[in-house]
């Protein structure tokens, strides 16, 4: 099935018994092998930005010698399907300077805090929203950071609970502190 096929029975789909499940599934299904939008040729090869992001992906460069490519990182035996030629296969850390979850043991909340604490409730789909959230003091906050502080372009990603795997790409986010049920990419 490709996307076109996907659009003209988007209806049936989302209508059906477990619909955003299956939605969800079959949108995965698509966009692994590159289905969801056109592929262009001319993109050049992602291995190339992958191991060397300043490398133009047009100049077909070399990747570095000191880099292992992706072939020597996925085994093709689990990988659920073929990409587009354009395209690389890269594991989590190859491509985040940070990948952990928020503080295990929750700060204390303080009705005069500064600081919204974002828990798994306030990361919805593609937005965060710190509407109605409790609040900690900045010192409080200033420690919770030295081990993580959300930042533009980081991605979150609710790691526990019934939301497993909501996410939001953070756009220039007001300062703010998660806790353990959140991930942080």
């Amino acid at each position: 099935m490709n996307a076109e096929t996907f659009c003209e029975h988007f209806a049936t789909f989302a209508d059906a018994p477990d619909g955003v499940q299956k939605l969800r599934g079959l949108i995965l299904q698509l966009a692994i092998p590159g289905r969801l939008v056109p592929q262009d040729e001319n993109d050049g090869s992602a291995s190339v930005n992958l191991l060397d992001p300043s490398v133009d992906s047009s100049s077909n460069a070399a990747p570095p010698p000191n880099r292992r490519t992706c072939a020597e990182l996925i085994d093709d035996s689990s990988w659920p399907g073929d990409l587009p030629e354009s395209w690389a296969a890269s594991t989590l850390d190859e491509v985040c300077s940070q990948i952990t979850d928020g503080e295990h043991i929750t700060p204390p909340r303080t009705p005069d805090g500064e600081i919204p604490l974002a828990t798994a409730k306030n990361v919805r789909d593609g937005f965060i929203d710190l509407q109605t959230t409790d609040f900690i003091t900045r010192a409080t906050a200033e420690k919770c950071w030295r081990r993580c502080q959300p930042s533009h372009n980081d991605i979150l990603m609710v790691c526990v609970g019934a939301t497993i795997g909501r996410l939001t790409v953070l756009n220039h986010p007001q300062s703010f502190v998660i806790v353990r049920s959140v991930a942080l990419f």
